[in-house]
């Protein structure tokens, strides 16, 4: 991916186009400005069109599948093009990679930024390796990584940034000690992370 603002966003409609998507991707991303991106709208393909995206989005940042929110943002332009009032609050991203004896999770923003604080809990113990990441912004949840088999603190640490909860001192050091689970009931604000 290249580095800096994203200048460009070519947004390409896909349906059971799993044989021709690879190379519609790469024709979109080889154009003369290289700070783009490629936001693949897949609408309900019975083929393996998301597996093919998936796959790529995986190797360059520049690709996105964003199949869920693609519906939510076509019901609420029909809704509000028909004289209704809906909202459309952002989704907080969050991925899961299962394999080779490997459980990853991430959601929100898990790369700090200047200001931000981190809570890193890990156990580099090869036969269970387990890392825990929390990132606060203001005080408040707005990124994660779970490694390792820790279903409760996927959910604790999901629950957290969705609703960007304002963690305390006194949570935090809980946290620093293991308490991972506290976060799950960490306070609430009404707008999500991400909004």
């Amino acid at each position: 991916m290249q580095t800096g603002e994203i200048r460009a966003s070519i947004v390409m409609p896909a349906y059971n186009a799993a044989s021709y998507v690879r190379r519609s991707i790469g024709s979109a991303l080889a154009q003369t400005e290289p700070r783009c991106e490629v936001l693949v709208i897949d609408d309900a393909s019975s083929d393996n069109t998301a597996d093919v995206v998936a796959q790529l989005a995986e190797h360059d940042g520049r690709v996105l599948g964003l199949w869920p929110i693609a519906a939510k943002q076509g019901e609420a332009a029909a809704t509000n093009a028909l004289g209704g009032n809906v909202e459309l609050v952002s989704e907080v991203p969050a991925t899961i990679l299962k394999g080779v004896g490997l459980d990853l999770f991430s959601i929100g923003r898990p790369a700090a930024q200047p200001g931000d604080e981190v809570v890193v809990d890990e156990d580099p113990d090869p036969a269970a390796p387990s890392y825990r990441r929390l990132v606060l912004s203001g005080g408040r949840a707005v990124g994660g990584i779970v490694m390792g088999n820790h279903p409760d603190d996927v959910a604790a640490v999901t629950a957290a940034v969705k609703n960007r909860a304002e963690i305390s001192p006194a949570q935090i050091a809980e946290v620093r000690r293991g308490n991972w689970g506290l976060l799950k009931d960490a306070g609430r604000v009404s707008q999500p992370a991400g909004a």
